[in-house]
């Protein structure tokens, strides 16, 4: 039997307005079909897990995580809004992703 690895990814958006989670979710899966198909799209396994405020957490197929990062690039504008979204990091459990990348202690010794 395969097991699947899963990557999971904390995003940061940049921009001056709002973000809607349908909004974002929508426009993702719309760019990635665009790039790669229903069949890499379906391959991906991509989940949108957390979305608060500016940030969220994705989880993506470790092999599409690549082809994932190429279509949250290519991302510019949400609902009228110019928007950027940073990926602040990638790792192999939710726990330790939002130790590193999503606590409010980053950066602060």
């Amino acid at each position: 039997m395969k097991t699947f690895k899963t990557r999971y990814l904390a995003l940061k958006f940049e921009c001056d307005g709002e973000i809607d989670r349908d909004v974002f979710w929508s426009c993702l899966i719309e760019t990635y079909l665009r790039l790669y198909g229903e069949y890499g799209f379906s391959k991906a396994n991509i989940r949108l897990l957390e979305f608060k405020g500016k940030s969220a957490i994705i989880s993506v197929d470790h092999a599409a995580l690549p082809y994932l990062r190429a279509a949250l690039t290519m991302i510019r504008e949400l609902n009228g809004v110019k928007t950027i979204v940073r990926v602040l990091g990638v790792s192999g459990t939710i726990k330790r992703l939002k130790a590193k990348f999503l606590s409010e202690n980053v950066g602060k010794s």
